[in-house]
């Protein structure tokens, strides 16, 4: 996939979640490391059946923005500090 925009963290965020999506939300395990996460034009919708979540998080804001989006009964949440050569978006069913 070849992107052509100035913005490629967005592009690769928004075809993350448009993935998502296309999964019908069915997706088990969810990585977060991505630095700056576009918040504001996020198309995230509810995960009911992520099991598995890592999330690197720089501030308590984006911490409570990523909970939102994950069922009360997730079983394994890590919480970590965002370093910087950890920038990744991982998805997987």
């Amino acid at each position: 996939m070849t992107i052509k925009s100035t913005n490629c963290r967005q592009e690769a965020v928004k075809f993350a979640e448009k993935m998502i999506r296309k999964g019908r939300h069915d997706l088990e395990k969810l990585i977060i490391g991505l630095e700056n996460y576009p918040f504001d034009n996020s198309q995230m919708k509810l995960l009911p059946h992520c099991k598995t979540t890592r999330i690197g998080v720089s501030n308590n804001d984006q911490v409570w923005w990523w909970l939102q989006w994950l069922p009360e009964d997730n079983l394994d949440i890590w919480i970590f500090p965002f370093e910087d050569i950890a920038s990744a978006l991982v998805l997987t069913s």
